[in-house]
């Protein structure tokens, strides 16, 4: 399973970073920093383009919260399960819940603000 999701708190500077992490490894298998992560064609983009540089690497579910933005790369994830499973249902591909319930994903960004981002801003304010 990999789970996606936004970083909202640098929208304010026209920043915005998206990212997935796989359940399993904790391996970050895409990360995008770019003027919104609420475009929809720029997600689905980012998922494709990481599944073009690996072959047999396809996660069974993806799971992420109900934002507009992921539904290109929701409904490619069912297309791609029903090439290899004709009767696969839509919900069988995908988990949906709120950003908070993302613990992979929402475990890594805590993460990485405690690592990188309070630094920068004692700095800022210093």
């Amino acid at each position: 399973m990999w789970s996606v999701d936004g970083l909202l708190k640098f929208r304010d500077y026209g920043i915005g970073i998206y990212a997935c992490i796989d359940g399993y490894s904790r391996y970050i298998t895409s990360i995008d920093v770019g003027l919104s992560v609420t475009c929809a064609f720029s997600i689905l983009k980012q998922y494709l383009d990481v599944l073009s540089g690996n072959e047999n690497i396809r996660p069974t579910i993806i799971r992420t919260d109900r934002g507009t933005e992921t539904m290109l790369m929701a409904n490619a994830q069912w297309q791609l399960e029903q090439a290899d499973n004709a009767e696969a249902l839509f919900g069988s591909t995908l988990r949906y819940g709120t950003s908070e319930s993302n613990s992979h994903i929402e475990g890594w960004w805590n993460e990485l603000t405690k690592g990188q981002t309070r630094q920068c801003q004692v700095c800022i304010h210093n």
